[in-house]
């Protein structure tokens, strides 16, 4: 450990006298850098303070880093809620606005009828409303188009938007456009997600008109019903009702509609890749090494307090595996985002490095907005990750099941 990891390190346990603090203040004021290493090794203290009980467990996670388990006041970086308005109002974990071919960041009170709006980040979600009720959330990995038409125009060129839809005025509908198919909302509850083949509509109150662009033929979807529209008509345009997810889930290359966080070897062995993560609370973008799967609409699974996830995993190093979840309600209503730890100790490898952890699913902490776990949710989004540097983490089994044996 070099003298700047021992200062941050004795910063984050506070242990610090009046020299080593000036030390450390010359030291971040240096350089821009130092500054983003500092604040990182924050975010990190931050995000793992609720997940992590031992002090040795966190010394492994963090490499190196030591838990400070209260936040102190004298602190020089103040906690922040990020808060984005986007027509009526907006939260955002990590949401870029384009507009007249620039970028920017979404900022506090900010207002706008049109401009494409971009959702990033794993287990992200922006809410946004007009000034009618009218709400939507777009989750993570997604781009929204508005129009500011007449009435209320979008275009979700990919991704996954919720809307909660007040009764619209006559003749002027709330519209979404997709690569396949447009939804006319006069006013009404439900999920949709495209892609550039195919759209999926949920509609949880209600009703919507949806058209499949490539033969113009029309229905209407109701209450407690789905309907996918692809880019082809080779099947009559039909809703059906939405089905239960099951309580058992395994990964594999084969999963339809999976966005896999990482990359298959020879179909068995999902090896990890860089991820760009961003902390929100110190707005520090840093690279993690995910292997899981993402965003996969409408879901993976249903949970229940005796769900458990089983991963079988080596890596290059001993080190501590992060896992982390993403749940929604049935009605695609954001529940929480989650996280646990395998501890490397507890997990000895075999003679192939290969380890096995079972991790109970209300042993997760949440993470973010700190939203309880409710039971009958959805998991949308979950992987293995490992932070700070490639340590060549490979995943052979990830699943979730129910101990109750339901499914």
């Amino acid at each position: 450990m070099n003298r700047a990891d021992e200062l941050v390190a004795h910063y984050l346990d506070d242990t610090l006298d009046a020299g080593p603090t000036a030390e450390l203040e010359v030291w971040i004021n240096s350089d821009a850098d130092n500054l983003k290493q500092f604040v990182t090794a924050i975010a990190r203290d931050e995000q793992l303070r609720a997940a992590v009980i031992s002090r040795e467990l966190l010394r492994d996670a963090t490499q190196g880093y030591v838990e400070s388990l209260v936040v102190r006041s004298s602190r020089p970086f103040k906690r922040v809620t990020l808060q984005w308005i986007v027509a009526a109002s907006l939260l955002a974990i990590f949401a870029w606005l384009i507009k007249e071919g620039k970028y920017s960041r979404l900022k506090s009170t900010q207002t706008f009828t049109d401009g494409t709006l971009h959702v990033r980040g794993d287990g992200a979600h922006a809410k946004f409303s007009y000034a009618d009720g009218t709400a939507f959330s777009l989750l993570g990995g997604s781009e929204l188009k508005l129009s500011g038409r007449e009435g209320k125009h979008m275009l979700l060129r990919r991704g996954t938007l919720l809307a909660s839809v007040s009764r619209q005025p006559a003749g002027q509908p709330l519209v979404i456009h997709t690569a396949t198919a447009e939804a006319v909302v006069q006013g009404t509850s439900f999920g949709i997600n495209a892609t550039e083949s195919e759209t999926l509509l949920q509609v949880s109150s209600g009703a919507v008109n949806l058209r499949r662009l490539s033969d113009d033929q029309a229905t209407t979807v109701n209450m407690n019903e789905q309907i996918r529209a692809g880019r082809t008509a080779d099947q009559p345009l039909r809703s059906q009702p939405i089905s239960v997810l099951p309580r058992e889930w395994r990964a594999v290359p084969t999963s339809d509609s999976a966005a896999w966080l990482g990359e298959w070897s020879n179909a068995v062995i999902l090896r990890a890749t860089p991820q760009a993560v961003f902390l929100k609370e110190f707005e520090v973008e840093e690279t993690h090494f995910h292997a899981g799967v993402a965003n996969s609409y409408p879901g993976l699974v249903t949970l229940d307090s005796n769900s458990v996830v089983h991963i079988r995993y080596r890596i290059d190093r001993a080190r501590n595996l992060g896992i982390f979840i993403s749940t929604h309600a049935a009605s695609w209503e954001f529940t929480g985002n989650f996280q646990a730890y395998v501890e490397q100790a507890k997990t000895p490898a075999n003679n192939e490095g290969w380890r096995t952890a079972t991790v109970p699913i209300m042993s997760f902490h949440p993470m973010g907005e700190r939203l309880p776990f409710q039971p009958s949710c959805v998991v949308s989004t979950i992987y293995a990750t490992t932070w700070g540097e490639n340590l060549g983490l490979e995943v052979a089994e990830l699943e979730i099941t129910s101990t109750t044996g339901d499914k």
